[in-house]
Parts: C-alpha cells; sequence; structure tokens
C-alpha cells in the first residue's frame, strides 16, 4: 500500500537513489548543474550535458524539459544556485547561502 501511494505521488518525480528531483526544467538543470559544476564550465557545454541528462532518463522527448540556449542563459544569469562568469561560463554557487552567511557586512 505505501508503495503504491509513494508511487502515485511521486510519478512526477525522476528517483537517483535517495534524491527525488521534480520533472521539470529549473529542477533538472538545477541538478545537473550542482552535480556536474563544481568548478567552471562553458554554458554550452553544460548544456549539452543537460540534454545527454535527459537522453539516459528517458526524458529527451518532452519538449517541456528541452533547453534552447540563447533564451536560457537569461534565467541562469539571474538563478541562485549558480554564479555567471563572463563570458558565457557558470559554476555552482549557492549564492543565497553565501549572502546569508556575509552578514557581518551589513553592520559596517
Amino acid at each position: 500500500m505505501k508503495r503504491a501511494v509513494e508511487a502515485y505521488v511521486y510519478q512526477d518525480y525522476l528517483n537517483m537513489g535517495t534524491i527525488r528531483i521534480q520533472k521539470t526544467r529549473p529542477e533538472l538543470f538545477h541538478y545537473v548543474v550542482k552535480t556536474y559544476c563544481k568548478n567552471k564550465a562553458d554554458y554550452l557545454e553544460i548544456v549539452k550535458l543537460y540534454h545527454v541528462f535527459l537522453e539516459e532518463h528517458g526524458l529527451a522527448g518532452d519538449e517541456k524539459l528541452m533547453i534552447n540556449p540563447r533564451t536560457y542563459v537569461n534565467k541562469i544569469a539571474r538563478c541562485d544556485y549558480a554564479l555567471w562568469i563572463w563570458p558565457r561560463s557558470i559554476r555552482c554557487y549557492n549564492i543565497l547561502n553565501e549572502t546569508m552567511n556575509c552578514s557581518y557586512l551589513k553592520s559596517t
């Protein structure tokens, strides 16, 4: 019974071991960046890696998950989990946590 309920509740999630990732473009791209971009990486290479990730997990046929590199670049530049490095590179960096940890700067 429990497995049937879990299967129904998490039908729109991808199981990656102990991690469940919602099958949406932002969540999947976030997972790819967090997993594979600990160091500086070229944006177009990351997009290719994302598409390979979709193929490996049987999601390549879903048009809602595909990324057009020319239009998605603006969303990545604004996100809080990646640091945009000019001209077209990104690195996984939890900007929100780093901003919160720098509260001592506000007191000066």
